[in-house]
């Protein structure tokens, strides 16, 4: 019997180990899949709004001039990552429209959202949450930089906080090389919510594309 007791009493601390590092692991399973659920429905909602936005841009593009339509954009905060701003690019290296179904031969017009980290100085589009708009290719896009458009939005390829745009993605290939794009962020890291404002402002002639032009004007939502 004493024997029989003293082999329970040191088996008890080793299945007490085996259990603590089974709860751990499952812990630690459950905080992966719950981290994973979370950041495939970020990039959902960030999919969802540029969709959104796509539909205002392809709208206005097939509209008469003075078309104008407004679209509510939050910059969404993902796992371990957040957005730091939005890109609105059109590539003119078919190479890097595989995102995009159908033939662009002529290039193709692409909503980005952009991670950036700090401790790599890497920006990254979030490939998952992009989308592609069917815009012609003669397009003019123009920042529209009137005082109600007070969000902070440049032609530059990447957010201000990014020193080094040459780390950005695709950035070394050339990717950019002729493109055209706009590029708006948030200014800290409470200001997340905007408006968008696209209006057609011009149809076609010398100073624009074959297509037209097409205002952004982009403002902060506060409070």
């Amino acid at each position: 019997m004493q024997y029989g007791r003293k082999r329970a009493q040191m088996s008890a601390p080793i299945e007490l180990f085996i259990a603590v590092i089974i709860m751990a692991l499952s812990m630690s399973l459950v905080f992966f899949i719950y981290n994973n659920i979370n950041d495939t429905q970020c990039e959902y909602r960030l999919k969802t709004q540029n969709e959104r936005l796509q539909e205002a841009m392809q709208e206005v593009a097939m509209g008469s001039w003075g078309t104008s339509k407004l679209v509510d954009y939050t910059m969404e905060r993902c796992t371990g990552r957040s957005v730091e701003a939005v890109r609105v690019i059109h590539y003119t290296k078919p190479l890097y429209c595989s995102r995009c179904s159908g033939n662009y031969g002529g290039g193709c017009w692409i909503i980005e959202p952009l991670t950036y980290d700090s401790g790599t100085g890497i920006l990254t589009s979030l490939d998952d949450a992009s989308v592609c708009v069917e815009l012609s290719e003669s397009l003019w896009l123009n920042i529209d930089s009137s005082a109600s458009c007070n969000g902070k939005v440049s032609n530059s390829l990447c957010p201000s906080k990014v020193q080094d745009c040459s780390q950005a993605s695709y950035a070394s290939s050339g990717a950019y090389d002729n493109a055209m794009f706009a590029t708006f962020e948030r200014i800290s890291d409470g200001n997340l919510a905007f408006k968008i404002k696209i209006t057609k402002s011009a149809t076609s002639g010398s100073n624009v594309g074959g297509a037209g032009q097409m205002d952004l004007c982009v403002s902060q939502v506060t409070g």
